[in-house]
């Protein structure tokens, strides 16, 4: 099991990036999941489930999210399902003096905890905060 966290500042207003955030157009911005295959819904839904892949900078496999929790404008968290690991990836929103504080959480598990699935998590925390870090801090027109 791997559990972490990192918190963010932004300048953005708290709802800003919310909004920004659940946009399926905006996810592989953010986050390690790209190509997201969805229904009919352009923002991240609470009762779907998309598939995707998962891309971690490394290479791409295919994976199942499930979003696991969402309280509008607070709490986002994503079930990925994929061959190398199960990830709880957890985006909580806060105000934070004139913007918002982002704070990220993984908890993974992994049946084959060996070397190369300790490499693969770390890599892909490292990735993940990265472009959680470039997307909270962009500037937005």
């Amino acid at each position: 099991m791997l559990i972490d966290g990192h918190e963010i500042e932004s300048s953005l207003a708290r709802e800003r990036l919310w909004e920004e955030l659940v946009s399926l157009e905006n996810i592989s911005e953010w986050s390690a999941l790209e190509e997201c295959v969805s229904t009919d819904s352009t923002v991240l839904d609470p009762t779907s489930s998309y598939v995707c892949k998962h891309h971690n900078g490394l290479h791409g496999v295919d994976a199942t999210v499930r979003v696991a929790d969402f309280r509008a404008g607070q709490c986002l968290a994503l079930r990925t399902e994929t061959p190398m690991a199960d990830l709880l990836e957890t985006i909580e929103l806060h105000d934070h003096l004139t913007g918002s504080r982002l704070t990220y959480s993984v908890d993974a598990t992994s049946a084959s905890f060996g070397p190369a699935a300790t490499v693969w998590l770390h890599r892909h925390v490292v990735f993940v905060c990265d472009k959680l870090n470039q997307f909270a801090n962009r500037e937005l027109v």
